[in-house]
């Protein structure tokens, strides 16, 4: 898929689902977790 579909699709979400479509990956996908983890815990987390 290239970004431009990718923008698209995100441009047609809401705030509220944008929020959904976060939660989802981060409970299916651990790339996802990690990179949350590092911009947002500790330097301990990190």
């Amino acid at each position: 898929m290239r970004k431009s579909v990718f923008q698209k699709h995100l441009d047609q979400l809401d705030e509220e689902s944008l929020r959904e479509e976060l939660k989802t990956l981060y409970g299916k996908i651990e790339a996802v977790r990690k990179h949350y983890a590092m911009e947002l815990g500790s330097q301990k987390d990190r």
